[in-house]
């Protein structure tokens, strides 16, 4: 048909053009490093565009040759930038290379067959389609390889700049250290700066947001947000739900072990409670000693009850190793929601999730108790 005839000059054009420009941009045939060799693989690909353009109008009988020319001449081009790469260490050009060699040695294949110096048959016709499908296969393998480089690169270099912060923090704890030291042998005058370095220090302190212990956010930064979740959820009239999660029987069981298990346990503890609060609004915070709060704004009391009950499921599941004893932890939790029905109504709400939190413990512990009750007081929550 006419298709079948016209498809091959105007497939084999475009697999001129499209592979001239997969090859400068691949191996970096630019005009700042090879201006003459770009130049020459831009007019290849101009002029196998405008092949392919003519396969569709001109009959195939008058474009063959061209097209043929085209492909032989586009195919030695493209093999004699990734020979020039190559020279150049570029490690994609060992395949791009022998990618181009099976593609111009299908095109020369098909040259030879149309000017009958090979006998026209299925393979020779097919040769340069053969060829091509080998080139795509290795310049697969080129492409692999070159993301594999750039993804190793990328890490090396990540890995780098870790190790420079590291260093850096090292040095600036050092210095600090140095700067404390000599300050306490200054006189008045110094003593006086150093305090106020000091009282500098204990507000960048009081703004620095996260417990060093678990990872989670301070009480400072805790009740900052606090305030802020009740004002919005007061205005905008939403449900703010607060857990309170204490460990349960946390002192003897630091008595017991000591207070370096016990960190660990805190830890635990922590990034259970980091798995279940997900959301960007939602706020897990170490209270104090064994006391974590959450605060997840816009929530019902059924979803802050399934997210505690997920929470206190988990730690409960939960081996943790002590030399060779294996133990299962329990959290008690007391969760208090509502709508506001005040700005200030902060300390009201957390003494609701308090509440509920010794009710767990009254009964038994190892449970979440929500304070249903805080819901029909109009002082703290809106009707």
């Amino acid at each position: 048909t006419w298709w079948n005839d016209q498809s091959i000059i105007v497939f084999l054009n475009l697999v001129v053009l499209f592979g001239g420009a997969f090859s400068i941009r691949f191996i970096s045939v630019t005009r700042k490093n090879h201006p003459w060799l770009n130049r020459w693989t831009m007019a290849m690909i101009m002029t196998a565009g405008l092949l392919a353009l003519a396969g569709l109008l001109i009959p195939y009988r008058l474009m063959i040759l061209p097209t043929i020319l085209v492909a032989f001449v586009g195919c030695s081009t493209m093999l004699m930038l990734s020979v020039v790469r190559w020279l150049k260490r570029d490690p994609a050009a060992r395949y791009y290379t022998v990618a181009w060699v099976f593609m111009l040695f299908g095109g020369i294949v098909l040259a030879l067959s149309k000017f009958t110096m090979l006998p026209r048959n299925l393979l020779t016709e097919n040769a340069t389609q053969v060829g091509s499908a080998l080139g795509v296969i290795l310049l697969s393998l080129a492409l692999a390889d070159r993301l594999n480089r750039e993804k190793k690169k990328s890490f090396a270099a990540q890995q780098k700049l870790l190790r420079e912060e590291r260093k850096a923090r090292l040095a600036q704890e050092k210095s600090l250290r140095v700067q404390q030291e000599a300050n306490a042998l200054l006189e008045e005058r110094v003593q006086e700066r150093t305090r106020d370095l000091e009282s500098l220090n204990e507000q960048l302190l009081e703004l620095s947001a996260t417990d060093p212990l678990t990872g989670l956010k301070n009480r400072g930064h805790f009740d900052k947000k606090f305030q802020a979740d009740v004002v919005h959820a007061y205005r905008f009239e939403e449900t703010l739900s607060l857990l309170v999660v204490d460990i349960d029987h946390f002192k003897s069981f630091n008595d017991t072990y000591g207070h370096l298990v016990g960190d660990d346990c805190l830890k635990m503890v922590a990034d259970c409670i980091k798995r279940h609060v997900t959301r960007p609004q939602d706020l897990a915070a170490r209270y104090g000693g064994e006391e974590f709060v959450v605060l997840l704004p816009d929530t019902p009391e059924a979803g802050a009850v399934r997210v505690a009950e997920r929470i206190r499921e988990e730690i409960q599941k939960t081996a943790f190793r002590v030399s060779d004893q294996v133990l299962h932890l329990t959290v008690s939790i007391g969760v208090c929601s509502c709508a506001p029905a005040r700005a200030d109504a902060t300390k009201a709400l957390f003494a609701c999730a308090d509440d509920a939190l010794y009710q767990a413990k009254a009964e038994g512990r190892n449970r979440v108790i929500a304070n249903t009750q805080a819901g029909q007081d109009q002082a703290v929550c809106q009707a």
